[in-house]
C-alpha cells in the first residue's frame, strides 16, 4: 500500500507537468531529421539493480534498497488503461501512436522517494516545432496553475549519462507534507524525455544524480 501511494503521488504530479500547453512555433531541427530518431523502453539486468536504455543512452544504478517496479506496477501507476503485459509488448506502432510512453519507475519503499521516466510523443501531439526551452516554460506555467502551494528554482542544465537536460527544482506543499522534485527534460527526436525525481523524506534531490552513469 505504501508503495502504491508513492507511485500515485509521483504520477499525478508528472502527468500535470508533461502535458504541454498551447505552443508557439520555433526553430528546431528539420522534422525529417527528427523522425530518424527512435525510442524504446529500457531494460534491467538479471537482479534488477541496473537500468539501461540504449535508445536514449541512459544508464541508472539503483541505490541500495531501492525497488524497480514491474511492468504491472508501472502501468497501474502511469497508464491504467493498459495492463503490464500489454505495456511490455509495445513496439514501434504504439510508440508512434501514444502521446505518453511510460518507461520505468524506481522507488525507495522506506521513504516513498521515487524516480519516474517517461516520454512525451511530440509528433502525436503536432508539437514537433517546440524547443526544450519553450517546453520548460510550459512546465513552469503548469506548476503555477496547480492547486498545491509550491516554490521553484531554475538550476543549470544537468548532464545525465552524457546527455544534457533542462532542469527545474520545485518544493511543493501537499497537504502539509513538503515534497521536493527535480524535473529534467530534453528533446530526443520527436520525443521529449521526461525524468522526475520526488523526495518525500526531506533528503533533497541532488543525491539521485549520482545514480546516472
Amino acid at each position: 500500500m505504501k508503495k502504491l501511494f508513492a507511485l500515485t503521488a509521483g504520477a499525478v504530479l508528472l502527468f500535470s507537468l508533461t502535458a504541454c500547453s498551447p505552443r508557439e512555433p520555433s526553430e528546431q531541427q528539420p522534422q525529417s531529421q527528427q523522425e530518424e530518431v527512435k525510442i524504446t523502453r529500457g531494460v534491467y539486468n538479471e537482479d534488477r539493480t541496473v537500468f539501461t536504455n540504449d535508445s536514449t543512452g541512459m544508464r541508472i544504478e539503483l541505490p541500495e534498497g531501492w525497488y524497480a517496479c514491474t511492468d504491472d506496477e508501472v502501468a497501474a501507476a502511469l497508464m491504467p488503461s493498459v495492463t503490464g503485459g500489454e505495456l511490455a509488448e509495445w513496439g514501434e506502432e504504439e510508440f508512434k501512436r501514444e502521446t505518453v510512453i511510460p518507461d520505468t519507475v524506481i522507488l525507495d519503499p522506506n521513504t516513498n522517494n521515487n524516480l519516474i521516466i517517461q516520454y512525451e510523443n511530440l509528433a502525436a501531439e503536432n508539437a514537433t516545432d517546440i524547443t526544450d526551452e519553450f517546453y520548460l516554460e510550459n512546465v513552469k506555467s503548469q506548476l503555477a496553475a496547480m492547486d498545491y502551494e509550491y516554490t521553484y528554482e531554475e538550476i543549470d542544465d544537468l548532464v545525465l549519462s552524457g546527455k544534457s537536460y533542462n532542469a527545474v527544482k520545485a518544493s511543493i506543499d501537499m497537504g502539509g507534507a513538503m515534497v521536493e522534485q527535480l524535473m529534467r527534460y530534453t528533446r530526443h527526436g520527436d520525443y521529449m524525455i521526461c525524468i522526475v525525481y520526488s523526495s518525500f523524506d526531506g533528503s533533497g534531490t541532488d543525491r539521485i544524480l549520482d545514480c546516472f552513469k
